[in-house]
């Protein structure tokens, strides 16, 4: 009976070491979002859409923070940084998959620094004309810009991004060379 009753206690301070050496349930703690755009552009309002559903999901607070600028590798090259624990999650746009052609030396490596979980949204470009120019259709924009070499400028949320590229692109379909600057 002690051997069975020592063999018991061994046996229950066994489970109670394992139990006490389980991960803790993820998460734990808040969780924060880092955006590499402003706030109120594009890609905000659907990381907060997003993360206010994951929210509500897994009941602790979720943190946005926006890291704009070069093009996003601000915020990219923070999210890659952080800890890789879960706690701080990056949202990739296009930029993932671009600054890797357009930069010769990124502060981070896009397939090693991150794990791509979700798809969260997509974004469309859209190519709108002031009512004033005497255009209806895209042909007759392309021959509007025919006529009229340099008359015409389009803008961009900045070098390097979907606009830039977008707007660069439509220059060499055009048969015109690609310009230096976005804008």
């Amino acid at each position: 009976m002690r051997l069975l009753n020592g063999f018991a206690l061994s046996f229950l301070g066994l489970i109670g070491a394992t139990t006490l050496a389980q991960a803790q349930p993820y998460p734990n703690r808040p969780i924060t979002v880092v955006v590499p755009y402003p706030p109120g552009g594009a890609t905000d309002p659907i990381a907060r859409i997003f993360t206010v559903k994951l929210a509500e999901a897994w009941k602790v607070p979720i943190i946005i923070d926006n890291r704009a600028g070069g093009g996003t590798t601000i915020g990219m090259s923070y999210g890659a940084r952080a800890a890789p624990d879960g706690y701080t999650i990056t949202v990739g746009t296009t930029s993932v998959g671009t600054n890797p052609a357009l930069y010769n030396k990124l502060p981070y490596d896009t397939m090693k620094d991150f794990t791509f979980i979700s798809q969260m949204g997509i974004l469309q470009i859209v190519l709108s004309v002031h009512p004033s120019l005497p255009v209806k259709t895209l042909d007759e924009l392309i021959a509007y810009a025919k006529k009229n070499p340099g008359k015409l400028n389009y803008s961009s949320f900045g070098n390097g991004t979907m606009g830039h590229l977008s707007g660069e692109y439509f220059n060499q379909m055009r048969g015109n060379p690609p310009r230096s600057g976005g804008g």
